[in-house]
């Protein structure tokens, strides 16, 4: 294993405020301490999004939101294009969006390239993180599958977790990488990898980037084409 430097780790952190019990002032907080490490992104709730913009204002550090139906994808199509076109209206940097993991459990992959397709529209010019949720889709050959048509429809990232339904693994992650290559080799476009939920150790998040640097090159490890999402992982980089 490679490691890697301590303040790049710091540059490719998402921390998220995204439990919904959050109130301004936690925001404002996440929002300093962000700042002071200068982490890639923070990702909040759309109701929150103009708190995190004016507390970051003169750094750095992006303000993300969720939408698209976050964190499940459980409501219909037309509700969730309508919660991702409410979420952009806040005006965020990135967007977050959940993928409909149902289209893939059920071989509809076309049609979860469409859905993505839709919220890239929406998304315009920001960059647009697709969430997997590859604890819930079973095997590492649908993680790849979702990874690939996630890729197709337009994502700039490919996110394995919302934190809320299980962490990620290196194996998960190893088959969005693999994603990842396929595509870039296919077509010469770069996708993201994004790596979320249970990461929070140093130690963890050095194997994904080095997992990420060995498959995909040191050209990957930047935080326009690599984070972490994890605001637990914080506090361990402080004490490196």
């Amino acid at each position: 294993m490679v490691a890697t430097d301590v303040e790049i780790l710091f540059r490719c952190l998402d921390l998220t405020a995204l439990r919904g019990d959050e109130t301004a002032d936690d925001v404002r907080n996440l929002c300093a301490r962000g700042a002071e490490h200068g982490v890639a992104a923070l990702v909040v709730f759309p109701e929150h999004v103009s708190v995190a913009k004016r507390a970051l204002e003169g750094t750095y550090v992006r303000v993300a939101t969720v939408g698209g139906g976050f964190p499940d994808a459980s409501a219909p199509l037309d509700d969730r294009l309508a919660d991702a076109r409410r979420a952009i209206a806040a005006d965020p940097d990135e967007l977050d969006v959940v993928f409909d993991r149902r289209l893939v459990l059920d071989d509809r992959l076309d049609r979860a390239r469409d859905e993505v397709a839709m919220l890239r529209e929406i998304a315009g010019a920001r960059p647009l993180k697709v969430i997997l949720e590859t604890a819930e889709l079973g095997s590492p050959e649908r993680v790849g599958a979702a990874a690939l048509a996630a890729c197709a429809g337009g994502a700039d990232f490919v996110k394995s977790s919302t934190g809320k339904a299980g962490p990620a693994t290196p194996e998960a992650v190893r088959a969005m990488v693999a994603a990842v290559r396929a595509f870039h080799e296919r077509t010469g476009e770069r996708v993201g990898i994004n790596v979320a939920g249970g990461v929070r150790t140093r130690a963890q998040a050095e194997e994904y980037a080095d997992l990420v640097r060995r498959e995909l090159g040191d050209d990957w490890i930047t935080p326009g084409l690599f984070r972490i999402g994890a605001s637990g992982l914080l506090d361990d980089l402080v004490g490196s």
